[in-house]
């Protein structure tokens, strides 16, 4: 669930950034597709087709064993753009929205909150 959206700096036509502060809540599930749904709805956000699927499938039993949130998040994901979670042809644990294969974002989740 979105608790808070809101922009500090918003962007305008000369500029590439744009900062918010999203305060969001529930399952890692939830947060994954709340977060989807804001990168479609507000920057034409997808998923990025993988290229060598093998690298998919090792990402995929790294999260599992190491970080299982991040897993859960990209299943969010997956399901806010219609995926399967089991479809290796796609990365739903990052979203790009400008169009190029590598996306960043600046993103901190607290200790205590993740």
């Amino acid at each position: 669930m979105i608790l808070k959206n809101e922009i500090f700096i918003p962007k305008r036509s000369n500029d590439y950034m744009e900062v918010r502060s999203l305060t969001v809540k529930g399952s890692n599930f939830e947060i994954g597709k709340d977060l989807a749904e804001i990168g479609m709805k507000e920057y034409g956000g997808q998923t990025g087709k993988i290229q060598r699927l093998c690298l998919r499938k090792g990402q995929t039993e790294l999260y599992e064993k190491k970080c299982p949130g991040i897993g859960r998040k990209g299943e969010g994901v997956a399901d806010a753009f219609g995926l399967r979670p089991e479809d290796t042809m796609y990365d739903t644990t990052m979203l790009p929205f400008d169009g190029g294969e590598v996306a960043c974002s600046a993103i901190y989740f607290p200790p205590s909150l993740n």
